[in-house]
């Protein structure tokens, strides 16, 4: 079916959560199915790419989007709110299906475990935004979506790196997950800011192909304890376990020469 994208921002009444649909029935049903089967064995969740930004991207269509921040912020900050509601709606029937291991959420987007309740939710459309739209519009509900948890984490963009200082105003937020874009900002850049997010206390994902040197010039910038990478491929098991074991050698070097606690977590899918 072709999408067509909403006819204008106040057509609310198009945006409902609906228990009956199809869609989530199928989902719901897979993820209790997954769920009896997993035994404790496995972690098992359902994460849609849950976005406020993209999501209204796509429903307004990327240019008419852009205008519509200029043109009528009040009505997309009315629709943010809207689409916030069925984004967290869906992460609560979704965590009365999954198991809890350990009193905790698996996620399986990073492959990562967090005690509690865990929320993870993106803003790749955010790069588009000025610091100002970001905190007038969309700041104070995605403090909704870090408030329906007690771990959230952001997948973020390095080209959305002019935004940090006002994400980092989120309470709650344990980790950002930073995705290199190809034009992006140097890593001299991206590490400056990340010393930002560390001094914060709020944690740092890099998702990255693995480098040793990258690695090496992270550990030098921040403290092991403060990162976890989530590199994207590995060959095999045995490739995937050598990966773990030169960045574990890494952050050890890093630690004797600042003499700081090692906690450094790496993460490769095979």
């Amino acid at each position: 079916v072709p999408h067509a994208p909403l006819a204008g921002v106040e057509k609310l009444e198009n945006i409902v959560f609906s228990a009956d649909n199809a869609y989530l029935r199928r989902a719901l049903r897979e993820i209790r199915m997954l769920s009896s089967l997993s035994d404790g064995r496995f972690g098992v969740n359902f994460e849609a790419s849950a976005s406020l930004t993209s999501t209204i991207s796509q429903l307004r269509g990327g240019t008419q989007f852009i205008f519509d921040l200029v043109d009528q912020p009040e009505g997309i900050r009315l629709l943010a709110e809207k689409v916030a509601d069925a984004i967290i709606r869906l992460q609560t029937e979704v965590d009365a299906c999954v198991p809890h291991p350990a009193q905790g959420t698996c996620h399986r987007w990073l492959n990562y475990w967090n005690p509690g309740r865990g929320f993870w939710f993106s803003e790749d459309d955010a790069i588009m935004l000025s610091p100002a739209m970001y905190r007038d519009i969309f700041l104070d509900v995605d403090q909704r979506l870090c408030d329906s948890a007690r771990c959230a984490v952001v997948h973020w963009h390095t080209a959305g790196l002019h935004l940090v200082d006002i994400l980092l105003n989120l309470k709650g937020l344990r980790m950002i997950q930073l995705s290199f874009d190809p034009n992006g900002p140097s890593l001299p850049t991206v590490l400056s800011v990340c010393r930002r997010i560390t001094d914060a206390s709020v944690r740092v994902c890099f998702q990255m192909d693995f480098d040793p040197q990258t690695v090496r010039a992270i550990f030098s910038s921040l403290p092991p304890d403060a990162c976890m990478f989530y590199f994207g491929y590995a060959p095999d098991i045995a490739a995937a376990n050598k990966v773990v074991r030169e960045v574990a050698r890494l952050a050890h070097q890093a630690k004797r020469k600042s003499n700081q606690p090692l906690r450094a977590t790496a993460d490769s899918r095979a």
